[in-house]
């Protein structure tokens, strides 16, 4: 894979990451100007989900994954536990481990596009881009107003030779982010690269 291809695949870890708004809900924890209550089990898995959150965002990878190891332990019928810990494990560039956790968040919630793109996202690392492509579909039919959905299929179409539909994404992906934003830029730079390399249009 040639550099412009690792920038490419390295921004997906990114995206990725702006997706951590939905993970950890902030709540005010009861406060006693005398005796402080033990922590319920509720109360620590939250303090687990707060500091894997602090830590994703800090991009310190190991300690992410050991507080949503704990939050995972202490709840591992909620989605976001997983989906925390993968994010983590793709940091960390456990691409295997993330992908099984991205696999248990779906089992427990298939309806949110989020987590069929980061499926994906982790299937491509893994050099995985056929099945990658169905899972960016996935997301694509579930928000198919989201550019970077159709950035990250046009990605794995592209590895896949499928160069036509690729160039038909990275359009749509230019036509949905916004001109700030870096991965507007990355779709620009490939369509570019398919155009010169005289990609037929078929549709």
């Amino acid at each position: 894979m040639g550099s412009r291809e690792r920038t490419c695949w390295a921004f997906l870890l990114g995206a990725c990451l702006t997706a951590l708004g939905f993970l950890v809900a902030t709540a005010a924890t009861p406060r006693s100007p005398q005796v402080q209550a033990p922590p319920t089990s509720g109360q620590e898995k939250e303090h687990a989900m707060l500091q894997g959150s602090a830590r994703l965002r800090a991009q310190d990878w190991n300690s992410a994954e050991e507080f949503y190891s704990k939050a995972v332990e202490m709840d591992p019928n909620d989605w976001t536990t997983w989906d925390g810990r993968a994010l983590a494990r793709m940091g960390i560039g456990n691409f295997s481990g993330a992908l099984d956790d991205f696999s248990r968040a779906i089992v427990l919630n298939d309806t949110t596009a989020t987590l069929h793109d980061h499926h994906g996202v982790a299937l491509a690392k893994l050099c995985r881009f056929q099945e990658a492509v169905s899972d960016f579909s996935r997301a694509i039919a579930m928000s198919p107003g989201v550019g970077g959905y159709h950035l990250h299929r046009a990605q794995a179409l592209e590895h896949c030779g499928d160069l036509t539909p690729a160039q038909s994404d990275y359009e749509k992906a230019i036509e949905m982010i916004h001109p700030s934003d870096f991965i507007r830029q990355v779709a620009v730079q490939r369509l570019g690269a398919l155009r010169a390399r005289g990609v037929a249009r078929y549709y």
